[in-house]
């Protein structure tokens, strides 16, 4: 009932609805929406109620509540399903028990501040409360298990395009070529060639047996409205948010539905056309061809430079006698 009242009133801002008029659009009683509205007061909603009038939405808190999220999708089945937690250990691995206990395709883990979060490699990933997007999104992909790395390319393009959907939506003074992808699972605001901060980072786990993929899960951080001292000190001169990098505030719930919409649509084309149909888009949001790039090759830390990807996603790493490397996983350092 939350998210069919937030659509309606979504549909046409400003405006007053009355509780009668409400409740035959909902077939139920005036006093099921007068529960409803005050239900959601109580989630931080500002709803204005006038005699003879009708109800009016002011303002919507700042909180990754499913109604909210839900009532502005526009997916067919990404982010359908939605367990909100105002605090967990880690979206992640409860999206691995979902997945485990049958969770259908598009479950969304989505939490206000992870206590245990994870990047690759076993990395801890600050997540501090009501500050970023901290998400893990269920899949099962009917594709070979040596495909699957490659989503994470996909999630990376869904990932720009979303950031900069919201920049030219809202007229934020960021430019939206500024984010950019870093091969192989990160997005980062570059300002000029020596201020690249580091935005967003991807974990993709496969859970497959030799012959077929059980599921995949898409855990996905995005740095959204921290300040410099909501950082740890020892990541400050290396990561950004986008509140930080474009000098405004954002609306988290927006830039949620604007990433499951432009994933979903990415997904769909990767798995009826393959990466090939992605690839060019992944190198337009990359850094440019011929940025300055370490690459650890053999437990050694190498200086070169990046020279694109291969139609398998690897990357093109160029050394510095001219001699172009396939790297397949590993650290990219800029």
């Amino acid at each position: 009932m939350k998210k069919e009242l937030l659509q309606y009133f979504y549909q046409e801002p400003s405006q007053f609805f009355s509780g009668e008029k409400l409740s035959r659009r909902f077939h139920c009683t005036r006093a099921t929406i007068w529960k409803t509205i005050e239900e959601l007061r109580k989630e931080g909603y500002q709803i204005e109620a006038v005699p003879n009038r009708g109800y009016r939405l002011l303002s919507t808190p700042d909180r990754l509540y499913p109604h909210e999220i839900q009532a502005r999708l526009t997916t067919a089945w990404a982010g359908r399903h939605i367990q909100y937690h105002s605090r967990i250990p880690s979206t992640q691995l409860k999206a691995h028990e979902l997945a485990k206990g049958g969770a259908e395709e598009g479950t969304l883990v989505i939490a206000e501040e992870q206590t245990g979060g994870k990047g690759r490699l076993g990395r801890p990933w600050h997540s501090p409360e009501g500050t970023g997007i901290w998400m893990s999104l269920i899949l099962r992909p009917k594709l070979p298990l040596e495909q699957l790395p490659r989503i994470t390319l996909v999630t990376a393009v869904a990932i720009v395009d979303a950031i900069r959907h919201e920049l030219r939506r809202h007229a934020h003074p960021l430019p939206p070529e500024t984010i950019r992808i870093k091969w192989p699972n990160d997005v980062y605001v570059v300002l000029n060639p020596k201020e690249r901060k580091k935005v967003c980072g991807i974990l993709t786990e496969v859970n497959a047996e030799i012959d077929r993929v059980n599921y995949c899960i898409l855990g996905i951080g995005i740095n959204v409205n921290q300040k410099a001292q909501d950082f740890p000190e020892e990541l400050r001169h290396k990561a950004t948010s986008l509140a930080l990098s474009s000098g405004a505030p954002w609306n988290r719930v927006k830039l949620v539905t604007a990433f499951l919409a432009r994933f979903e649509t990415l997904y769909e084309t990767f798995q009826q056309h393959g990466f090939q149909a992605i690839k060019s888009l992944w190198e337009e949001r990359a850094f440019p061809i011929g940025t300055p790039i370490q690459v650890h090759i053999q437990d050694q830390l190498v200086s070169g430079t990046y020279q694109g990807i291969t139609e398998q996603g690897a990357l093109l790493f160029g050394h510095p006698n001219g001699q172009l490397e396939m790297i397949h996983s590993g650290d990219v350092l800029v």
